[in-house]
């Protein structure tokens, strides 16, 4: 389950042995949506308002969100480590 994983990991980054990347990261944005994802596949006992939160302006910021978030535990290390090894390359000694 989605929520034991964010409790996990929120753990790890309180004791400092979560990834580098978790680090980085505001774990809120993981709760918020995983909510939305709970909100909009979950019958909610027959209540549909929370489907009804699910617009166009929800849905451009889930896509930022996401972006954002996989842009640190994905792209950042791979830039970092690349640019580092540019730099490492040139020899000024």
């Amino acid at each position: 389950m989605l929520n034991d994983k964010i409790n996990k990991l929120e753990d790890e980054i309180n004791k400092n042995t979560a990834p580098k990347w978790a680090i980085n990261i505001n774990i809120l944005f993981l709760t918020a949506i995983k909510d939305i994802g709970n909100g909009a596949i979950h019958t909610n006992g027959g209540d549909i308002t929370k489907q009804e939160n699910i617009d166009k302006e929800l849905l451009e910021i889930v896509n930022s969100v996401i972006t954002e978030l996989l842009d640190i535990i994905y792209e950042h290390p791979i830039k970092s480590e690349t640019n580092l090894s540019i730099l490492k390359s040139k020899k000024f000694k």
